[in-house]
This record gives structure tokens, C-alpha cells and sequence, in this order.
């Protein structure tokens, strides 16, 4: 009998947390109806825990991912403006001679576009008046196309459709003493820009 009670009190003594966990705390059963251990409790407050960290997680990835789209709009956004500028060009230089630029010719020189119609010759700066890309002479449908945002001009640089709303910049054009068309960027084409023969 002895001997039963002293082993009795062994496993007591070595184990006494075996007894409390069954037992739950003081004022645990107040607020658990269902009879709910410490153990239960425990589990709750750890889920809790978790469902925040991954609450913080999605908010700190749903940031992230506005960042990152900002970033790449902006990207796309730059490549649509950047419009490669033509090329630096002589302010003033040598075309050629009028009869080099037959009736109806459109002639790329030296970044501008120098035309011959009923009038005479004229030139305009091969640069569209929207955002500064290098125009192109469509001659299938005898317009200048801008590749860049689509605006397009009439053969004599008037404005037709696209973002740009302004027509080609017109170029002064005078003769040197050879009789040659000569190109100065630096003055301003008047109202009467084209060269005629004779």
C-alpha cells in the first residue's frame, strides 16, 4: 500500500504539468460555453496571429504591385514620347539647283522636304509639328505621315489629321550667286516661300 502512494507521488511530482493542462485556468470555462480548454484558447490567439501576418502580407503586395504598375505605365508612357528628333542639321545649306527638283518631285535634304508644284519650289522641315518625329512622304497617297502618333499633312505641309493640329514649318529659301536653292533655318519663311525659275 505504502508503496503504491510513494509511486503515486513519482509520477505526480515528475510530471506536473500533465495535471494543469487538463485542467483549464481559472476563468477560462467564463467566456467558452462549449467547455473550451486552454489549449483551444491557445490555438484561437496563434490563428489570430497568422490571419494579421497575412493581412499585412496581401496589403504589402497589393502596394507593391500599384508601385510596380506605376512603373511600368510610366515606361510605356516614356517610349510613346520619346520621338527620336531629327538629326542636327546645318542652319544654312546648299539644296541644289532648282532644275534638280522636277515638277511634282518631293525631295528629302538635309532634314527638310524640298517640293516643286505649279508655283514653284518650296520647302518644308521634315519634322512633325506635334512632338518633333521625322515625317514620312507617303507618295501612294501623296501625304507626309508622322510614325510616331499618326498625324498627316497635305504635299504642301498643310495639316490634315492626327495630334499635331498645326501644318509643317515652312523653310526660307533663297538663291546664291550660282543660282542655287539655298536652305537658312534660322529665318522665318514668309507668306511667299517658293522660288520660281526666271
Amino acid at each position: 500500500m505504502s508503496r503504491f502512494f510513494f509511486e503515486s507521488a513519482l509520477n505526480v511530482s515528475a510530471n506536473p504539468r500533465t495535471t494543469r493542462e487538463k485542467e483549464p485556468p481559472a476563468g477560462a470555462n467564463q467566456g467558452c460555453r462549449a467547455g473550451c480548454s486552454a489549449r483551444t484558447i491557445g490555438a484561437a490567439d496563434a490563428s489570430e496571429g497568422i490571419r494579421v501576418t497575412r493581412r499585412r502580407f496581401i496589403r504589402i503586395s497589393g502596394v507593391s504591385a500599384v508601385i510596380l504598375s506605376a512603373l511600368g505605365l510610366s515606361g510605356i508612357v516614356r517610349a510613346y514620347l520619346s520621338v527620336g528628333p531629327v538629326e542636327t542639321a546645318p542652319i544654312r545649306f546648299v539644296l541644289g539647283a532648282p532644275a534638280d527638283f522636277p515638277q511634282g518631285s518631293v525631295t528629302l535634304k538635309e532634314g527638310v522636304f524640298v517640293l516643286r508644284d505649279s508655283e514653284g519650289v518650296f520647302a518644308v522641315k521634315a519634322v512633325c509639328s506635334h512632338l518633333g518625329c521625322r515625317i514620312q512622304w507617303n507618295a501612294g497617297e501623296a501625304v507626309f505621315d508622322c510614325p510616331c502618333h499618326g498625324s498627316r499633312y497635305d504635299r504642301r505641309g498643310g495639316y490634315l489629321s492626327g495630334p499635331a493640329r498645326k501644318p509643317l514649318t515652312p523653310v526660307h529659301l533663297t538663291r546664291n550667286d550660282a543660282g542655287q536653292l539655298v536652305a537658312d533655318l534660322s529665318r522665318k519663311a514668309g507668306a511667299e516661300r517658293r522660288i520660281r525659275e526666271g
